[in-house]
C-alpha cells in the first residue's frame, strides 16, 4: 500500500522530495533493495536538500549497510533539520540505531532513552536501546530493557531479528543480533 501512494503522488509529481523518500523507505524496509533506496534517497535531497525525512532514511541505509560514522552524519542532520517534529521519537530512534552501527553506543542509549520518553511502546528503540546497552558494558539495564521488549513483542527472537533487518547482510548484524541475545532475547 505504502508503494502504491509513493506512485501515485510521484506520478502526480516526479521531483517531490517526500514522495522519493518514501519510495526509498519501502524499497529498504519491504524489499530489502539497499541499491534502489539510495538511488531514491539521492533524488530525494536533490530535489530538496533540507528533507528531514530523506536524511533520517539516508541515515538508515548507511547504517544497514555498515558505514556508521556516514549514518550518524546523516542521522545528525535530520534532527538538525526537525528539531520540533511531532514524531522526534522516531527520528531519535533511528538516530540511535546510526549510533549504535556507529560504535557510538553512549550517545545510541542517549537518544534512545530520548526517544522512549516520547513513545515508550516504539519496540524498535527498545532492540537498539538494549543491544547499545550490552555493547557498552551495562548488562543489567539491557536485561531490564529486554524483559519491556519481550513484554511488548513477546514473539520476536532473534533469528526472526536477523531475517527482517534490512542490513542484516552487513558486517554489524552479527554485533546487533549478538547483543541482543546477551540481553536475553532467544535464539
Amino acid at each position: 500500500a505504502a508503494s502504491a501512494c509513493a506512485e501515485r503522488a510521484l506520478a502526480c509529481d516526479p521531483h517531490d522530495a517526500l514522495a522519493l523518500t518514501m519510495d526509498a523507505m519501502v524499497s529498504a524496509w519491504s524489499r530489502h533493495d539497499l541499491g534502489a533506496a539510495e538511488r531514491r534517497l539521492a533524488q530525494a535531497l536533490a530535489a530538496n536538500t533540507n528533507e528531514p525525512l530523506a536524511w533520517l532514511w539516508n541515515a538508515m541505509t548507511h547504517a544497514w549497510r555498515g558505514r556508521g560514522a556516514e549514518g550518524v552524519q546523516c542521522a545528525d542532520r535530520a534532527l538538525s533539520l526537525s528539531p520540533l517534529d511531532p514524531m522526534i521519537y522516531f527520528f531519535n530512534s533511528l538516530a540511535s540505531t546510526a549510533n549504535l552501527i556507529g560504535e557510538r553506543y553512549e550517545r545510541a542509549i542517549e537518544l534512545a532513552t530520548r526517544s522512549l520518553r516520547a513513545n515508550r511502546l516504539h519496540t524498535p528503540t527498545l532492540r537498539t536501546l538494549a543491544a547499545a546497552q550490552v555493547l557498552s558494558g551495562h548488562l543489567d539495564e539491557a536485561r531490564t530493557t529486554m524483559r519491556d521488549l519481550r513484554l511488548l513483542e513477546p514473539a520476536l527472537t532473534v533469528s526472526a531479528f536477523r531475517a527482517r533487518y534490512p542490513g542484516r547482510d552487513s558486517p554489524q548484524a552479527a554485533r546487533f543480533a549478538d547483543a541482543l541475545l546477551a540481553a536475553g532475547l532467544p535464539p
